[in-house]
């Protein structure tokens, strides 16, 4: 029996933006024909297999709590050859959001606020590993 890939849809997802990084952020996802979805403040709690609308993930019923500063990228389905380029047009467009994701088997089951909390650790760690260097 032959195994299925399931394709997920490319996507990109955002938490903690403002306005004009939203908006930045529409114009490079439009440009590449990917979808952006700014996720509500109140969805911390949600699975990120739920945010990116996966089967099979069903919505939290209370409200999260709002991650006040916190703002993070997370990319989905999008074809590793492109992800690079992806990110280099983020970079380039003035937008500085030191968190980001890809969406993993491992982490589609994760909520919203323990991937953000990785992500902080990971990055802190990284930072302090090149100001040792």
């Amino acid at each position: 029996m032959k195994s299925h890939v399931i394709k997920a849809k490319e996507q990109i997802l955002s938490y903690g933006l403002d306005g004009s990084q939203i908006k930045l952020l529409d114009q490079i996802s439009q440009k590449n024909s990917i979808t952006h979805i700014n996720i509500n403040a109140t969805d911390s709690n949600q699975s990120i297999g739920y945010l990116c609308g996966f089967k099979g993930f069903l919505r939290a019923e209370k409200q999260g709590e709002i991650l006040v500063g916190k703002q993070c990228l997370i990319l989905s389905g999008i074809q590793r050859k492109n992800i690079q380029h992806i990110l280099d047009e983020i970079k380039s467009s003035g937008l500085n959001i030191p968190l980001k994701a890809m969406v993993t088997p491992t982490n589609q089951s994760w909520i919203l606020s323990d991937l953000i909390s990785e992500l902080e650790r990971e990055h802190e760690y990284m930072t302090n590993r090149k100001a040792q260097k």
